[in-house]
């Protein structure tokens, strides 16, 4: 299997999550790298999901409480999904623990992670991004300049 290729068509746009994703692309293509050159091993596995979890952790958060915030219509649906990741690594790092085959269980999750992407973050989550991007132009455009500078002033 290919590795992935950012580029800025992948851009969500929303700083933190471009970030964030870009994170994601780092552990899948380690991961991708331990099957293509047999350097799998259960320390290697086991970091990859450790990186994971604090991945899905933060970004889920960070997507879903933006989500909120800005009443995004698909938000029930976008959770559904984070929830099915949530499930579907979880039962992974279960199988890492049963001491299963660790070449087999990084394929595994070399073909989920990569199906994630392809289905979730390059359409799921640009499409929420251009809304939450249309939101807030939104949310400062009616506002005055001088009421934005005056409450980053406060915060300082």
């Amino acid at each position: 299997m290919q590795k992935l290729t950012w580029n800025d068509d992948l851009n969500a746009g929303i700083k933190v999550i471009d970030k964030q994703h870009q994170g994601y692309f780092r552990i899948v293509n380690g991961i991708l790298d331990m099957t293509l050159e047999n350097k799998h091993s259960e320390k290697k596995v086991r970091e990859a999901f450790k990186f994971l979890r604090i991945y899905v952790i933060d970004h889920f958060a960070t997507e879903e409480k933006l989500m909120t915030e800005y009443d995004y219509p698909m938000y029930g649906d976008h959770k559904r999904r984070h929830m099915f990741f949530r499930k579907k690594l979880a039962s992974l790092y279960e199988s890492s623990h049963r001491n299963e085959n660790s070449r087999e269980l990084a394929k595994q999750m070399q073909f989920f992670l990569v199906d994630w992407f392809l289905n979730h973050i390059k359409a799921s989550d640009i499409k929420m991004s251009s809304f939450l991007k249309k939101e807030i132009n939104k949310y400062y455009a009616h506002r005055p300049i001088k009421f934005f500078f005056r409450s980053l002033i406060g915060k300082l």
